[in-house]
């Protein structure tokens, strides 16, 4: 882990890695996210109350909880969970699916969908109108996406065992109002999971030009005045904002959106050393949502996309 925090110091502010060093003593809250395609608030926190369990609701966001790491245990061996009414989803996790700006009955696209929490996530949010495509090469992975569309009780979803590579080459004309692009990634902040000996740079490039080539094929499937959110679980820039700033430089017609939510005063954030924030257009820097890993929360990167009216 130690070479892990040395490799945090090249990129984010003494301050930012003061507070990490400080939450990696603790464990990080649990969280939980209730399905509203099947039950309620009200009637969740019921059963979950009945168990002893008392979740604290996240501020602004609605529908999620925070929990501690031994009521999350207790509730994956209740019905409540196996039953699909409630999800186990981190607080950063349910952001860019936040950030996408649904409505009911849009056409929504799911690129890296396994393990099914957005997916699900974003289909609550359309009240269950409209389609949604979620794809996952990974057999491992889409069995788990399968389980969680069919436990949380998806409708129109269609779930799809390929890489977005290959779903544009069979569907090159497919357009959609919203794309989310939830990029496989290095990790970085999930420091409670990290193997942080593993973390590399070759590693953080290697994913930065997958995560490239998943943004450009996006181009050609959103409509004219969609939105494509990008996000990852990892903090480094290379992964980030270098791979927003260079869409953009290849992209003129498309701008970023400032993310104004209520929530995001209640998020931990972290800043780039200015050496490094030097580096990138200022529309990156101001409009990038960084959360810093900590007590409640995974460390995130979240930017949002559309086409220049």
């Amino acid at each position: 882990m130690q070479t892990f925090l040395s490799s945090l110091m090249t990129y984010l502010t003494e301050a930012d890695i003061a507070l990490i060093r400080e939450d990696l003593t603790f464990k990080r809250d649990a969280s939980l996210r209730v399905n509203t395609l099947r039950t309620t608030d009200s009637e969740a926190l019921k059963s979950l109350a009945a168990l002893g369990i008392h979740p604290v609701a996240f501020p602004n966001i609605d529908h999620a909880y925070t929990i501690t790491r031994d009521e999350e245990y207790t509730i994956k061996g209740n019905p409540i969970f196996n039953s699909g009414r409630i999800y186990l989803q981190s607080i950063s996790s349910q952001i860019p699916a936040l950030c996408m700006d649904l409505s009911p009955g849009m056409n929504v696209l799911d690129a890296c969908a396994a393990p099914g929490s957005k997916t699900s996530q974003i289909m609550a949010l359309m009240n269950g109108r409209g389609h949604l495509d979620a794809l996952e090469p990974s057999p491992v992975r889409f069995s788990k996406l399968e389980r969680t569309i069919y436990m949380l009780k998806v409708p129109n979803t269609d779930a799809h065992k390929m890489r977005f590579q290959d779903f544009h080459a069979q569907n090159p004309d497919k357009i959609y109002d919203r794309i989310l692009l939830d990029v496989p990634c290095s990790g970085e902040g999930r420091l409670d999971t990290l193997d942080g000996e593993a973390v590399t740079i070759s590693l953080h490039k290697h994913q930065a030009e997958r995560s490239f080539e998943l943004l450009s094929l996006a181009v050609g499937h959103l409509s004219k005045n969609g939105r494509i959110v990008f996000s990852t679980c990892t903090m480094h820039p290379i992964e980030n904002e270098e791979v927003v700033a260079r869409f953009l430089e290849l992209h003129p017609e498309f701008q970023m959106v400032t993310i104004d939510h209520a929530f995001v005063a209640h998020l931990d954030r972290c800043s780039l050393k200015e050496r490094v924030a030097a580096k990138f257009p200022k529309e990156v820097l101001e409009k990038s949502l960084r959360i810093r890993p900590s007590r409640k929360l995974e460390g995130f990167y979240v930017a949002v996309l559309e086409r220049k009216k």
